[in-house]
Formats: C-alpha cells, structure tokens, sequence
C-alpha cells in the first residue's frame, strides 16, 4: 500500500510544520532529534533500533535565492537505496512550502502546490541526504525545517520525526453499506473524535481513486470486495478507520424489465398458439 505511505507521510508533514514552535526568518535553521523516538502511522511509540531512519539533525543553509538542506542520521546510521526506505525534508519559508523527498535512488523537489522543481542538485553519501535548489523567490525568508524518515514494513511503517511531536490518536469511524453494485453511486460518511469543522479527510476507495471530502459519494466500475481506508487529522492530531465493501455485477433494471417482457410475449404466444391448436382440433372433430 505504497499510496497509503504517501499519504501518511504528506499528513505527517503538515502536522509537524502546523504544531512548530514560531521561529523567525533565518539564512541558518536547524533541527536536532532524540535517538530511538520511533512512531507508527498512527503516532504510537515503536521500540527496537532502527539506525538507517534515526535523525540526528536537519539544517538548512541559505544564500542568496538558493537553499541547502541537509538531512543527517545518526552517526552508525546509513542512507538507503531501497524503495522501503523513504527520506524527506520540508522547508517552510514565509512565501511557500518545499519538500525533498529521496527512495529508491531518486530525488524529487516540489513547491506547495506539488509542482516538480526542476533544477536541483543533490547527493546522498552514507549517513546524509543533501539537496539544494534555488527558490522560487530569491526574496523569501526561511522560518522552519524539518525531517521524516520511514522504513516500510508491508503495509505498516516506522516513522522518525525532527524535531519530536507528540499525537494523540482521533477516534474515526467509517459509515458505509457492506454491498453496492457497479455504476451505482454509493454513499460514504466520515465523523471524527469531536467532529469538527477543522477536520482534514482523506479516503481511499481501494480501487485506486481518493477524495478529501468528510462524506464522498464513490462508483465502482469492477466486482470484488474493496477495503476503505480513511485518514483525518486536525493538524496535530491523527486517526484512521476502515470498512469492507462488496461490489457485484449491476444487471440493470432495465434489463429485467426487457427479461420479464420477453418472457410474457414467448408465454402469449404460446398460448395463441395452443389457443388455435384446440380451435382446430375441435373444428375437424365436428
């Protein structure tokens, strides 16, 4: 479940870069982290010792329009080349929002609103990940960094933080039928701990579509059983919840109105015809 850690990790960003302490603009920001202050998606703590994500610290340098960020492990830690293994940075400046991300031995920069930086160089040599591009306004403070790093589990993962966060778990619930029929439109609703107005939503469908509304409507185009998934999170908090849905062929009602007419006219005809048999039959017996 590849998009669910996506998905997890982009909510995990926003929830560290909204719960920050203020800072103020810098051309120097840096970030250090506790050893073994491991989290699972759900912000829980995960003991054992995973050196290849634990943070020791987060810098970024910035001179002129241009920006270094530098995301270093521990000392016996080592930077991956494996898609189970993902690393990131994110810079909030007062004008715009970056985030680096490096797996599997590539590197992505995007602004915002997800838009690719282009010109970016970058270099990962055993225990940091370095990436440094220009910024979209040469004018732009830095006011916060920080890091997150995973290692994917099947469909769990070990997260990092830099700096730390603490997460109290939502409680979510999911209300949806257990059975639809493909081109129907199906009804999902989403509450969360408090039902707030301030709730983010992010649903899954299982079927490789999304929405971000609190109660989506979703069709199926293929019969099979789909599980559900949805996220919320109120910019510090996190909670998820699921629900199983089974899609079935949709015969159509008009094709049982068309079966069931079929089947009227064969049985009319059949009984004209036994009908004229018998008028026969008793025409020649006379």
């Amino acid at each position: 479940m590849m998009k669910r850690v996506i998905i997890l990790g982009i909510i995990v960003y926003s929830i560290v870069v909204a719960s920050a302490l203020t800072v103020t603009a810098a051309d120097q920001l840096s970030c250090t982290d506790d050893e073994n202050d491991f989290i699972d998606y759900l912000g829980q703590p995960i003991s054992g010792s995973y050196t290849d994500i634990d943070i020791k610290e987060v810098l970024c340098t910035k001179t002129g329009g241009k920006v270094e960020l530098i995301l270093e492990l521990v000392d016996n830690g080592e930077i991956q080349n494996s898609a189970l293994y993902l690393y990131s940075i994110t810079l909030d400046t007062d004008k715009e929002q970056y985030m680096a991300l490096y797996q599997a031995g590539e590197c992505e920069v995007t602004d915002s609103e997800y838009n690719i930086i282009e010109d970016i160089d970058w270099s990962v040599e055993d225990n940091e990940f370095q990436v440094s591009f220009d910024l979209l306004d040469s004018d732009e403070d830095c006011s916060l960094i920080a890091g997150t790093t995973m290692y994917i589990e099947g469909d769990d993962a070990v997260i990092d933080i830099c700096p730390n966060e603490d997460f109290t778990v939502l409680e979510v619930d999911i209300v949806s039928p257990d059975t639809g029929k493909t081109g129907k439109s199906i009804q999902f609703s989403g509450s969360g701990e408090g039902d707030t107005s301030d709730y983010e939503w992010y649903w899954d469908f299982g079927d490789g579509e999304t929405s971000e509304e609190q109660n989506p409507t979703h069709t199926y185009d293929t019969p099979d059983t789909y599980e559900v998934y949805l996220i919320v999170t109120d910019g510090i908090n996190i909670g998820e919840a699921y629900a199983t849905i089974t899609i079935t062929a949709n015969g159509g009602d008009n094709g049982s109105d068309d079966s069931s007419g079929l089947t009227m006219f064969i049985a009319l005809i059949v009984i004209i015809v036994i009908a004229g048999v018998a008028v026969l039959v008793y025409v020649i017996r006379r």
